[in-house]
């Protein structure tokens, strides 16, 4: 593993990010500040936590301000979209993934940034970042302004060969702007991966008139995000696949971004022909209760979401159960370990429903009764903070779920841990991000033992 690191950069110094666009929005909106590098950085998890919790802001700038859903059948909308998710990574919908059809609206040569180590010493090329709209695969089930996706392509002029490598970019929350993601896209072209950045439904120009910035109105808004992202991802992926014959795309992100990066992944591998799939989540989860039980408890709106009346999200929460097994049930607290209060309880069990490790299982019994086979990954570097309090305990989780499904053979999955905390890894793009989006690319072509692995017929654990 060290030679890995070291080979691709790790434990270098990198400059501290700065996210012009996104200061003084509210303590969501990445407030960064310059700090010394190694454990200190961990205290910005604490900073955020007490700004958070003694913010005082109207209901409309708290996550679910609406409640579960902002007008009635809205729910009933979010478990329709999230069954189709679940059909077609499970294996129950054969149909594949369709490639995007892309409309180019911009296209400029731009100068390297100082900051970004961008193209290579003596390089004639520059980099080209162009512009595209595209309609949703989940249209139907969004609101009129994210109806119409959008998306940045990075890579480079001056005659270069087509790109064989593909990393899509998904975002953290909050992030509603390409430009930290850009500049991630800029240093990996030295590299020789292009980049795809897909702008998220509900942020940028795709958030709808009544939000507030990034913060998701209802639940039931949270969760078309959520299943939109997934389903347009992979759709990306399946669009440069059809466009490059044997490329390798990686999904990345950081905190929700790598979240969702991992489901893209999983259902882009069961829809590939022969392009490798991998997966890079940096300080990410395998389930939304983080959201919940982290240091964003004190951004979510509890008084409204207590007036919700009872039952409102028993047909989303019974999608994921799994016939005929006894499964545990997961206690959840506090990040202070505090039991959770009966409203903080049922919007847990509600946002439980997007856990990985359910979703796994789901897969595992339904391809076991279809007789298929378990999609697998062909690379994945899990990327952990030793001091992350949004993330917690369910970055062990991730690790587990992620090497059950990755391609049986010789160093494919590696999780790094780092020091400091969520929000200072953010900070370091040139030292952590980067590295570990071109050591999961190097997976891909180190000595692989091709293993088709068949749905168990009796369940993994976990």
């Amino acid at each position: 593993m060290e030679s890995h690191l070291v080979a691709a950069g790790f434990g270098r110094f990198s400059h501290a990010t700065y996210f012009p666009e996104q200061l003084a929005h509210s303590p969501d909106s990445f407030f960064l500040v310059l700090v010394s590098i190694g454990g200190a950085m961990a205290y910005l998890d604490d900073w955020y936590s007490t700004l958070a919790k003694n913010l005082k802001a109207s209901s409309t700038k708290r996550f679910f301000w609406k409640g579960y859903e902002g007008a009635p059948g809205e729910m009933k909308k979010a478990t329709s979209l999230f069954k189709d998710v679940l059909d077609t990574i499970t294996g129950r919908n054969e149909e594949k993934i369709k490639p995007l059809a892309l409309r180019w609206i911009s296209e400029r040569v731009v100068e390297p940034s100082v900051f970004s180590a961008c193209l290579t010493p003596g390089s004639t090329s520059m980099p080209i970042i162009r512009q595209a709209e595209f309609d949703s695969p989940a249209a139907q089930y969004l609101p009129k302004e994210s109806q119409t996706g959008q998306l940045m392509y990075v890579w480079k002029t001056g005659g270069v060969e087509l790109p064989r490598k593909i990393c899509v970019i998904l975002p953290t929350t909050g992030d509603a702007f390409y430009w930290f993601r850009k500049q991630i896209a800029l240093d990996l072209l030295s590299h020789e991966i292009a980049t795809v950045i897909p702008m998220f439904p509900y942020y940028g120009k795709r958030k709808p008139k009544d939000q507030f910035h990034h913060i998701i109105p209802s639940v039931s808004d949270f969760f078309v995000q959520i299943c939109s992202g997934v389903l347009e991802a992979a759709a990306i992926g399946s669009c440069w696949a059809a466009e490059f014959p044997e490329v390798e795309t990686v999904f990345t992100g950081v905190s929700m971004g790598g979240s969702v990066a991992n489901v893209a992944a999983i259902l882009a591998a069961s829809n590939s022909g022969s392009g490798k799939v991998g997966t890079c989540p940096v300080v990410a989860t395998c389930s939304a209760t983080s959201f919940l039980t982290g240091v964003l408890h004190n951004r979510i709106a509890w008084k409204e979401l207590s007036e919700a009346p009872s039952g409102v999200a028993d047909e989303l929460n019974n999608l994921v159960a799994v016939e005929n097994v006894s499964e545990q049930v997961k206690v959840m607290t506090k990040e202070n370990g505090e039991e959770l209060l009966p409203t903080e309880q049922n919007l847990a069990d509600t946002i439980e429903v997007l856990n990985l490790v359910r979703i796994v299982r789901l897969m595992e019994e339904r391809r076991r009764d279809l007789g298929g086979q378990l999609p697998m990954l062909d690379a994945v570097v899990q990327v952990a903070a030793a001091n992350d309090r949004f993330v917690g305990r369910e970055s062990e989780e991730l690790g587990g779920v992620l090497k059950r499904l990755t391609r049986k053979g010789l160093n494919i999955f590696e999780r790094v841990g780092i020091s400091g905390g969520h929000i200072s890894t953010l900070m370091k793009r040139q030292s952590v991000i980067v590295p570990a989006i071109v050591t999961t690319f190097s997976k891909f072509s180190e000595g692989v033992e091709e293993v088709h692995v068949e749905a168990p017929q009796r369940m993994n654990r976990m």
